[in-house]
């Protein structure tokens, strides 16, 4: 037992003891699984990196993992999260990273349990890199100088390559770029520092592009950016950049000043210094100083100092004469400024240049003198006011000298003082300089030639400024008579006779007249005669009258045309003064006057045979006096143009007229020129019994007719043609031909012989003919099938146009011949087969071949479409496939087209077609089919790898066998194997041959061969073998076995003193050649190193930064030692390398400069000279070198002191004269530092004044002349002068004085000091007039200055005691109105006998608002526009007073207190009534007074005819304007498209006039410019309705639109008004006496037709007229008939409005318009045309029952369709192309009842016309015939009716009623020419045989 237990025991010791001594174990998760992992160098702190999960099989072991070395230690650690033997640990970053220290690491780790097994764990970490580093530019700032000269605008340019940026990022984060911007706010600044530098963007190098100017800009300052290549747009940072500028020679000096201007006197003396002008050189920097030189318009007048610049007098000066007074007083010198050439290069001009202006001002040294002017000067008597005498030559005066010294005051004097003074009048009164004088009349009732013949005259000239300058002219003035009495007659009126007929020069009398003038060349008087409608002329020297002949005389005085001639006489002296008196002269009368007849030509219509002998009845008036032998008459026959009538059947004259036979006419017994023509000419004549006798001939033309005997006859018996099946028509213009046929008729006209063709029978609907032409065409649309039918046989009918017609028949036959017209057909429907994909091109593997019916077939093989599916049963992209195969186009065999490929496509389907090509119709004929090929497989594929190209790692101390890539290949042939095989020159790796692994085999190197490229090849079983390869690029992992290596190339650094902690002074450099951890490298400073207490070091960057601050002046230069350490797996053979750098420090610009003082005061005089110094100011920089250089400027603007910018001295920079006062001024120290400092300070600046203005008078007196009345109270201030003066202080003020000029002024004037003028003594007109003196003002300065003297004149005034006055009541002018404001229109003038007194004039404005008037001149203006149409004449009063007195004369004289000024009484004209006529102008436009007009035109008015509307007529159109301005001025036109009334929309278009009118277009009613309506269009009888039309009436004040309606009305519908008035009165009236006529009658409009004097038995008589008119009903628009008119009128007479109306108007009689005048033989003849009417009708029906028995008797009933018939417009054509046919029927105008062809008619005088109705020509007769679905009747018209040929029920049926009533309807309308085509309508509508008539066609039943 106890052995039993020991054993137990034993054993589970032992199991215990096994299981606790299990290893750990482990698996690596995340990125990491594979061994290593891709970490970016921004991965955050404190993240998860990978995994481990690890395990252990002990029993309750607990398991930690611990980080191996340093380096793992510092940067990660592991975090367990779960405890026991399986948990799982988290290795997290605990330290940034950064791929600039190190690119690679390795985490080494250690798995422990319990019992310490240790598993040793290692992963590597491939850095990755992030862009975290700014590019570091290597200087702070960059400063750049450079000349601005030499510089070509070509180049070559300056290069700055210093700036340079590095970036301690690799790859693209470390690529820098550069940038750079002006550092500016402003854009035109950055614009012009773009414009003159550039950088270059990857090196940094910046080039010049421009050339620089310092005197523009001494510096430029940029910033430039440099920039990495990282992404978001990466990092970057900025420096400044200063490009200094230069000065060179190269800019010309300037003028201190833009121009100069000085003022002097002429009397300036010789070599006075007048101005000083200053320059000084451009270039500040390299300044050089200047010359003067100067060349003047003046000459040498002046002369310039050429080293102060002073100009100076050199000549005495005029300002009257020469150079001076040529340039109007102005000098202009040119200076020129030359630079004294100092400095070595120079690079542009020298020289500039300015001007000085010399004002040159005028002295009084010269009189006025008259320079011409003849001493003679003649004025007509009686000439009116302000006419000026006439003189030779002009009166001149001139004063040579300038301003107020050449004013002149020009009078008159006259030899006779009690009249020459008020004769004449001188104007101007005051000249200036130079100026004509002309003598005007004053008063014209002095001039009377019959008083005085001459009046002496004095031209006196004054100067204003010296009254002792004086200039006199006298003038000898000689009057001339005039014209001033006219003729007169001894009579007002005389009548005087004349007999008719009177020769030319006839004379009628002598009247003469007398003139009192007793001058001969006043008294010799000629006659003249207006009127007389410009027959008789006058002998203007003797008074005799004659008779004068513009045509022949007995044209000019024809007592029948007018019987009677007033004239107005006239005599006229040589003055135009005339006199006028009245004829009468009447004609007596002659035999002057043949007998005509009413026609010159009868047209006669008679047919052969005719009983009726009766040809025509003539008519003939005679225009002498009735009652005589004169105007009695006869009629004979002269003579015939065919002998046939004046042998077998003469011709003669009954005694009413009526032109006999003597027997019925036979046509064959007529001449053969008469036969050929059908006409005969008789010519008749009528004589009077006058003596001596007068006559007239006439002309009979006799139309005789022939009748139709002859039958039409084929040329052949029959006609044969072919044509094809598929022959058709399908444009109606282009008839496909077949074949014509052609007849013959014998008879002799050409009515009766004129043959029309018809297809009878046999052309089953698909033929037509040629009705005129025989020509048989093909219908069209029509079809044919040879197949269904191969011939047709037509029937074709000929028929002459005679009546009745005769026809004939024949036939033609028509073959039709075949066409291609079958469709192919494929053998198959569906052909299979299988092909070998290597099958050779072109071969043939199967033929699909299609037949065709066809004889003439040429069948065309395709491919239509191909498709494909793969092995997979996938479709195949039809792109790939479309060319595999092809197909024979002739022979349908199917052959390989191109290369084949199963692994493509393995089944192929193609779509075959055939084409016929040769078809003709249908277009296409084709057959499809279905060609399916299955491709069979050949071993034609390599292997395929998976990837191009295979890429794996290794590390290089791997052991052999290591797995590295499998590499897999398949093959797209069926049931293939592959094996492998390496390619492998190295010998180390391997690959298995069937899985494609490969293996490591052999030692690696990375650093010998860091990269291995290996080909794997792999091979197909097939027949013959294939193969391919793929390329393996493996790539070697490092360990560490190099050293660091420093690649540091700048070994000493410069840095500023002033750089801030932390500034970078250069990143340390160092590489190592091992990779991955075995390459992080990190940096030390030796230790112990004085600099480190300056600077540190960036361990993994190697960035040495400042880290206290830096003091150039304790410590200017540091050595750094560097120490350098790779980190590798193995501390132990971790590697170091050191490196020395020199640290300089460089001084910057840290102290600003300070001035001396704080504030600097100075004084300068006001006349300092330019360039003056006024101070000196100094200041001093603590710093050295360039940062302690200064230059000084002020802060200013437009400043009088300028600054030497190198030493501070203050000069004055430009005239200080006036600128008198404290200047404080800014001045600036800038060092040269870069940035610059600066300090400032204050320098005040007091500007003095000096004495150097004089005073100058002002508030002068006009003209220095003081008036003052002599009443003036003592001690009265009469003036106050004043006056400037530009000094300050002291020497700006100054005291008057005053001295004597002509007498002692003193004691009776006193001028205080103040400038007030007193009055001292008591003034008198009795002892002076005028006081002169001159008067200065003195300054209180020193020295003391003057201004000029001015000249006073004090003129003593008499009391002024006469009133102004009119010498007139009444005065008119005429205005236009709208004429504009302020606009002079007329001037007024009163007189006064006061001297020196002054008119001024008014009108009460609140009663004229139309005109104000110029208060002193009198001048009337316009104040506002003037309308005529408001106001035509406008009268007004204008008011006239003294003005003259300044102030009251109350103000200044004085007499007990106040004085009273009593005005003299006199007769004075105080008023003056004005009248304006206003002159109209064209300003309203003109305005219709209604805006819808109407009237009527008959429908058979010619185009071209005027309608007797006529618009400008202001009873329709209202204009405010004058007529001449108003209905003269209008014009007219269309507006826009006339409409029409709804039924006529469709048969009538607007715009189909037969001429273009105004506006361009064809309207059918034309508007003229003149107002009057032209119709443009040939109107149908039948149309009914009314056209809108739109018209437009304009002027030059506006314009106005309105709508005429013009109604087509006939003869029937006219109503006439007759009016006791003639019509010129009724014309401005028939407007209104319309419209009160349509007020009567309510619903019922009158519309205006036209108007005309009334006659009575064919006698005008003018003093009556009749209106036509008809009347509209206002809702339809429709125009009533005149029967109802006339009821509708005669139910509204009985009424009262009526009533008044006919009464007020004058209004006789209101009836319907008559058509014919011969009512009695409107009785006469009635029967006769009954009979007749029922005649023709009988005669029509029987022909047509005999015709359509003839043309049915070969069946008993069948269907008789006409063919198609041609539009209505091809009927028209024909019928305008019809001629007249001689011997014929073409003038019967009636229907051929079968064949529908018209036959026109003429009017004859002797017939009545039958039916007017028109059938159309293309007639098909085929009772075979079948309408063709397809055919097309655009352009066809077919009409239908039925006749039932075998019923007795006819709707045809005519009755004896309806024919009497046509007759009697026809014959009304005979009677009368002008409407005979209107009876068309309603003979056709109401007796109307439908079987014949143009809408219908016969249909057999």
């Amino acid at each position: 037992m106890s052995k039993q237990l020991g054993y137990f025991i034993f054993v589970i010791v032992t199991f215990i003891g096994c299981a606790e001594a299990g290893t750990p174990t482990y698996t690596l998760l995340g990125n990491a699984s594979a061994g290593y992992m891709m970490v970016a160098e921004d991965f955050q702190v404190n993240r998860t990196l990978f995994s481990v999960h690890a395990s252990d099989s002990d029993f309750g072991d607990v398991l930690n993992i611990e980080s191996t070395d340093g380096v793992t230690r510092e940067y990660f650690k592991a975090e367990p999260q779960s405890t026991g033997t399986d948990g799982t640990f988290e290795i997290k970053l605990i330290k940034e990273l950064d791929y600039e220290m190190t690119t690679s690491m390795t985490v080494k780790l250690t798995l422990i349990d319990k019992q310490q097994n240790r598993i040793r764990i290692k992963v590597s970490l491939y850095l990755t890199d992030v862009n975290d580093n700014h590019p570091v530019f290597n200087q702070q700032p960059y400063t750049w100088e450079i000349h601005e000269q030499p510089c070509n605008i070509t180049g070559p340019w300056n290069t700055f390559k210093i700036i340079q940026a590095n970036d301690a990022d690799s790859g693209q984060n470390g690529r820098v770029t550069y940038s750079m911007e002006p550092k500016s706010e402003y854009n035109e600044t950055k614009t012009l520092y773009n414009s003159k530098f550039q950088i270059d963007p990857a090196t940094g190098h910046v080039t010049q592009k421009q050339c620089v100017d310092y005197e523009t800009n001494s510096y430029y300052q940029f910033i430039v950016t440099a920039k990495d290549g990282g992404p978001n747009g990466g990092l970057n940072s900025t420096v400044d950049f200063i490009i200094r500028v230069k000065d060179d020679q190269d800019t010309p000096p300037f003028f201190t000043r833009d121009s100069f201007r000085v003022r002097i006197p002429e009397d300036k003396p010789v070599g006075s210094v007048i101005a000083t002008v200053h320059a000084k050189d451009g270039d500040r920097g390299v300044s050089q100083k200047v010359n003067y030189t100067a060349v003047s318009d003046c000459g040498d007048i002046f002369d310039i100092s050429a080293s102060s610049g002073e100009i100076k007098t050199t000549k005495e000066l005029d300002r009257d004469k020469g150079v001076i007074f040529n340039n109007s007083g102005e000098c202009i010198i040119n200076i020129t400024a030359t630079e004294i050439k100092t400095y070595p290069n120079q690079y542009n001009t020298t020289q500039t240049n300015t001007t000085v202006t010399i004002s040159v001002s005028d002295v009084n040294d010269n009189t006025p003198n008259f320079t011409e002017g003849s001493t003679v000067a003649t004025v007509k008597e009686n000439s009116p006011t302000e006419v000026p005498v006439m003189f030779n030559t002009t009166l001149h005066v001139v004063d040579s000298d300038q301003g107020n010294n050449a004013d002149m005051d020009i009078s008159i004097l006259c030899s006779n003082s009690t009249t020459g003074c008020s004769t004449f009048k001188v104007t101007p009164t005051i000249i200036h300089g130079s100026g004509d004088i002309i003598v005007q009349v004053l008063n014209e009732t002095l001039l009377d030639y019959e008083t005085r013949e001459i009046i002496n005259i004095t031209v006196i000239a004054t100067e204003k400024a010296n009254k002792s300058h004086i200039a006199t002219f006298d003038v000898l003035v000689e009057i001339i008579d005039v014209n001033d009495n006219g003729p007169k007659f001894n009579t007002t009126s005389t009548m005087l006779s004349l007999t008719e007929n009177s020769d030319n020069g006839t004379s009628v009398g002598n009247i003469t007249a007398t003139d009192a003038d007793i001058s001969p060349e006043f008294k010799k008087l000629t006659y003249s005669i207006v009127g007389g409608n410009d027959k008789f002329t006058v002998n203007k020297s003797t008074g005799e009258i004659f008779t004068i002949c513009n045509v022949a005389c007995n044209i000019t005085f024809d007592r029948e045309i007018q019987d009677t001639y007033f004239m107005t006489y006239t005599a006229t002296d040589p003055g135009m003064r005339r006199d006028s008196m009245s004829i009468e002269v009447r004609l007596s009368d002659e035999n002057d006057n043949q007998p005509v007849f009413s026609r010159k030509t009868y047209l006669v219509y008679k047919q052969e045979n005719d009983t009726n002998l009766n040809l025509v009845n003539v008519k003939a008036s005679d225009k002498d006096k009735t009652g005589t032998n004169n105007s009695e008459f006869y009629f004979k026959v002269c003579n015939s143009t065919d002998n046939y009538f004046t042998s077998n059947n003469s011709l003669s004259f009954d005694s009413e007229g009526w032109l006999k036979l003597s027997s019925p006419i036979d046509y064959e017994s007529l001449s053969s020129q008469s036969k050929q023509s059908g006409l005969v000419n008789v010519s008749i004549k009528v004589v009077d019994n006058g003596t001596p006798s007068l006559s007239s001939d006439a002309m009979v033309q006799l139309t005789i007719q022939d009748i139709n005997d002859k039958s039409p006859v084929f040329q052949s018996p029959h006609y044969n043609y072919s044509i094809l099946e598929n022959s058709t028509t399908k444009d109606i213009d282009n008839a496909m031909e077949v074949g014509n046929v052609s007849a013959s008729d014998d008879d002799g006209t050409t009515r009766n012989s004129e043959i029309n063709y018809f297809i009878q029978e046999g052309g089953a609907d698909r033929f037509d003919i040629g009705y005129n032409t025989g020509m048989v065409t093909v219908r069209m649309n029509a079809r044919f099938d040879r197949e269904t039918q191969k011939n047709y046989n037509l029937t074709i009918l000929a028929t002459d146009q005679g009546s009745p017609p005769n026809s004939a028949t024949v036939m033609m036959f028509i073959d039709i011949k075949d066409v291609n017209d079958e469709y192919p057909k494929f053998d198959h429907p569906d052909y299979a087969i299988s092909v070998k994909e290597n099958a050779t091109l072109n071969t043939t593997f199967i033929s699909c071949r299609a037949h065709d019916q066809d004889l003439n077939n040429n069948l065309n093989y395709s491919i239509l479409n191909v498709s494909a599916t793969n092995e997979d049963g996938k479709s195949v992209n039809k792109t790939l496939i479309e060319d595999y195969f092809g197909i024979n186009s002739t022979t349908g065999d199917v052959f390989v087209a191109n290369e084949l490929d199963r692994e493509t496509a393995k089944t192929v389907v193609i779509t075959l077609l055939v084409e016929d090509v040769a078809a003709f119709c249908p277009k296409p004929q084709n057959d499809t089919a279905t060609l399916t090929i299955t491709l069979k497989d050949i071993n034609d594929h390599a292997p395929e790898f998976s990837e191009t190209i295979y890429n794996t790692r290794v590390i290089e101390n791997a052991v052999n066998g290591t797995l590295l890539i499998q590499t897999l290949a398949s093959d797209v042939d069926e049931n293939r194997t592959v094996t492998y095989r390496l390619d492998d020159s190295t010998g180390k790796f391997t690959i298995n041959k069937v899985t494609g692994w490969i293996s490591k085999l052999g030692e690696l190197d990375r650093e010998t061969e860091p990269n291995i490229s290996l080909v794997v090849i792999a091979t197909d079983n097939g027949v013959p073998k294939k193969s391919s390869n793929v390329t393996v690029n493996v790539t070697i992992d490092d360990f560490n076995d190099n050293p660091p290596t420093f690649i540091t190339s700048n070994k000493s650094i410069d840095v500023w003193e002033n750089v801030t902690t932390g500034y970078s002074v250069i990143h340390i450099r160092a590489t190592d050649k091992d990779i991955g951890p075995n390459a992080n490298i990190t940096f030390t400073l030796q230790d112990n190193d004085p600099a480190t207490n300056y600077f540190d070091i960036d361990p993994i960057t190697g960035n040495i930064t400042v880290n206290e601050s830096l003091d150039r002046e304790t410590i200017n230069e540091f050595n750094l030692l560097i120490i350098a350490k790779d980190n590798p797996e193995d501390e132990k053979v971790q590697k170091t390398a050191q490196e020395s750098i020199t640290v300089n420090i460089l001084d910057v610009n840290d102290n600003a400069p300070k001035f001396s003082k704080e504030i600097y005061t100075a004084d300068v005089v006001e006349n300092a000279e330019n360039l003056s110094v006024v101070t000196q100011v100094s200041a001093k920089d603590n710093d050295t070198g360039k940062n302690a250089q200064l230059t000084y400027k002020m802060k200013c603007e437009n400043c009088l002191f300028e600054i030497d910018v190198n030493d501070g001295t203050i000069r004055v920079n430009s005239s200080l004269v006036e600128k008198v006062g404290n200047y404080p001024l800014e001045v600036i120290a800038l060092d040269s530092g870069e940035p610059s400092k600066n300090g400032s300070t204050i320098v005040n600046i007091t500007v003095l004044d000096v004495n150097l203005n004089y005073p100058v008078i002002t508030h002068l007196p006009e003209h220095n002349e003081i008036k003052v009345f002599e009443c003036v109270r003592l001690n009265t201030i009469i003036h106050n002068f004043n006056y400037t003066d530009k000094d300050f202080g002291q020497n700006g003020k100054a005291e008057f004085n005053m001295s004597k000029f002509s007498v002692d002024v003193s004691s009776v004037f006193n001028l205080m000091p103040n400038g007030s003028l007193q009055v001292k003594a008591k003034l008198s007109v009795n002892n002076a007039t005028q006081y002169k003196f001159q008067i200065q003002a003195i300054d209180c300065g020193t020295p003391r200055l003057t201004s000029n003297k001015e000249t006073i004149t004090v003129t003593i005034l008499d009391v002024n005691d006469h009133s102004p006055s009119f010498n007139t009541k009444h005065k008119a002018f005429t205005v236009k109105e709208n004429m504009t404001s302020n606009q002079s229109v007329y001037q007024v003038k009163a007189y006064d006998k006061d001297t020196n007194s002054t008119s001024c004039y008014e009108f009460d404005p609140a009663t004229q608002h139309n005109f104000i008037i110029e208060r002193y001149s009198g001048k009337i203006f316009y104040n506002k526009s003037i309308d005529y149409e408001v106001n035509k004449t406008i009268t007004f009063t204008v008011t006239v007073a003294d003005c003259s007195q300044e102030m009251p004369v109350v103000d200044y004289c004085e007499k007990n207190g106040t004085i009273k000024i009593a005005q003299v009484n006199e007769d004075v004209n105080k008023t003056l009534e004005i009248t304006v006529n206003v002159l109209d102008i064209d300003d309203n436009p003109p305005v219709f007074s209604s805006k819808t007009l109407s009237t009527g035109m008959r429908r058979n008015t010619e185009p071209g005819t005027v309608l007797s509307l006529n618009l400008r007529n202001s009873t329709m159109i209202d204009d405010a304007d004058t007529p001449s301005n108003g209905v003269l001025s209008w014009k007219f036109s269309n507006y826009g498209n006339i409409t029409t009334s709804s039924n006529l929309q469709d048969k009538i278009s607007t715009i189909s006039g037969t001429d273009t009118c105004e506006d361009g277009f064809k309207h059918i009613f034309c508007m003229t410019t003149n107002g009057t309506i032209v119709n443009n269009k040939y109107f149908s009888e039948d149309l009914i309705g009314y056209f809108i039309v739109p018209i437009k009436v304009w002027d030059n004040g506006g314009s106005d639109l309105a709508n005429l309606t013009i109604y087509l009305i006939a003869d029937s519908q006219i109503l006439t008004m007759n009016i006791r008035h003639d019509k010129e009165t009724v014309s401005q009236h028939k407007e209104e006496i319309l419209s009160r006529l349509s007020d009567i009658l309510g619903p019922y409009t009158a519309v205006f037709d036209n108007l005309q004097d009334h006659k009575e038995n064919d006698v005008v008589v003018r003093s009556s007229s009749d209106i036509h008119f008809h009347i509209v009903r206002s809702d339809t628009k429709e125009v009533m008939a005149g029967d109802e008119a006339v009821r509708l009128l005669d139910e509204a007479t009985s009424t009262t409005a009526m009533l008044s109306f006919k009464n007020e108007y004058n209004i006789m009689t209101v009836s319907k318009q008559q058509t014919s005048t011969n009512k009695e033989e409107d009785s006469s003849n009635r029967t006769f045309y009954i009979l007749v009417a029922v005649s023709v009708s009988e005669a029509l029906i029987i022909s047509l029952v005999v015709y359509v028995s003839l043309a049915t008797k070969s069946k008993y009933q069948r269907k008789l369709k006409a063919a198609s018939i041609k539009p209505d417009i091809e009927m028209n054509k024909v019928e305008q192309e019809m001629v007249v046919i001689p011997g014929s029927n073409v003038y019967a105008k009636q229907y051929n009842p079968l064949l529908n062809a018209q036959i026109e008619e003429n009017q004859y005088d002797n017939i009545i016309p039958e039916d007017s109705d028109s059938m159309d020509n293309d007639i098909n007769l085929d009772e075979n015939e079948v309408d063709d679905p397809n055919t097309v009747y655009d352009r066809m018209e077919e009409r239908e009716a039925t006749l039932d040929m075998y019923t007795d029920d006819s709707r045809n049926s005519i009755s004896s009623e309806d024919l009497l009533d046509s007759a009697l309807k026809y014959h009304q309308t005979q009677k009368s020419t002008e409407v005979l085509n209107e009876i068309e309508d309603d003979y056709a509508g109401e007796n109307r045989n439908y079987a014949y008539d143009e809408d219908y066609e016969s249909t057999e039943i």
